[in-house]
C-alpha cells in the first residue's frame, strides 16, 4: 500500500505539549508510555506483525490506560495518569492517519475532579474543550483529539463579562446505557439555552446530569423553560 508520509510536527506542537506536560505533572498527574500496538480486535490489523501478541495498530488510547489501572488497583490510594502519543485511524486506500492524542485517567470517582483540571488545561491554553469524560467501572478516562486545540492554542488570554443574567441550572436523573457523548449531543440540540450538559453522578444505567440554560440577554424563567423540558422528554428516558 502506497501512501503520504505523516506531516512533521512543528516547534510550535513541542512547545503546547512541554506546557501541557508541565501542567499535569504539577497537577499529580503521571506521564505514561504506552505501545501503538495492541492484541485486540479494534486496532487496524498489520499485514506482517512481529508479534502475535502485537497485531494491531492503536485507534485510542483508553484500551491502554484502563489495562495499567486493572494491573495497579490496590497498590496505591489513587492513580492519575496522562499520555500524549498518536492513535491511527483508517483511511481507505492509504496510510492510517496518525492523530495526536491527550488522555487523562483517574481512579478518583469525582467527576467534577477530573472536568476541572481539563477546563484548567483549557485555560492554560487558552481554548475552549468540551470534555467528554467516560466512566468506566475503575477509572474516569477522558480522551481529547489534541491536533484541533493546540492549532487554536494562545499564550494570549481573553476574557468573557459576566452576565447580568444568571442562569437556570437544574439536575436530571436518566436511564441511559449508551454513549454518554450521544446523549449530550441530543440534549445540546434540543435548544441554543442549553449551555452545558455535565455529567454528575452515574450508577450502574441511571445517569446524573446537570443542565444550564442561560440567555444572555434576559433572565430566563420557568415559562421560558417548560417548553425546553417538554422537548427533553421526548431525547431522554427520565427515571
Amino acid at each position: 500500500m502506497s501512501g503520504n508520509l505523516p506531516t512533521l510536527l512543528n516547534d510550535t506542537t513541542f512547545y503546547w505539549e512541554a506546557k501541557i506536560k508541565s501542567a499535569l505533572s504539577h497537577w499529580g498527574f503521571t506521564e505514561m508510555y504506552t505501545y501503538s500496538l495492541v492484541d485486540q480486535d479494534s486496532g487496524l490489523k498489520l499485514k506482517n506483525p512481529l508479534s502475535s501478541e502485537w497485531t494491531y495498530l492503536r485507534t485510542s488510547l483508553v484500551p491502554s490506560h484502563l489495562k495499567i489501572v486493572s494491573e495497579n488497583l490496590g497498590k496505591v490510594e489513587e492513580l492519575r495518569l496522562f499520555e500524549i502519543a498518536n492513535v491511527y485511524l483508517p483511511k481507505k486506500g492509504d496510510l492510517p492517519h496518525e492523530e495526536l492524542h491527550l488522555i487523562l485517567t483517574s481512579t478518583n470517582p469525582d467527576l467534577s475532579r477530573l472536568k476541572g483540571y481539563v477546563e484548567a488545561l483549557a485555560s492554560e491554553l487558552g481554548v475552549l474543550i468540551s470534555p467528554e469524560i467516560q466512566v468506566h467501572p475503575t477509572a474516569l478516562v477522558c480522551e481529547i483529539n489534541l491536533e484541533p486545540v493546540l492549532a487554536k492554542a494562545t499564550s494570549i488570554k481573553t476574557y468573557i463579562p459576566i452576565s447580568q443574567y444568571p442562569p437556570i441550572i437544574e439536575d436530571v436523573n436518566v436511564n441511559y446505557s449508551g454513549n454518554y457523548a450521544d446523549i449530550v449531543s441530543k440534549i445540546k440540540k434540543v435548544s441554543p439555552l442549553i449551555k452545558s450538559v455535565e455529567l454528575i453522578d452515574k450508577y450502574e444505567n441511571k445517569l446524573t446530569l446537570r443542565i444550564t440554560y442561560h440567555d444572555p440577554k434576559k433572565q430566563l424563567s420557568s415559562l421560558d423553560i417548560s417548553p425546553i423540558r417538554e422537548e427533553l422528554l421526548k431525547v431522554m428516558p427520565l427515571s
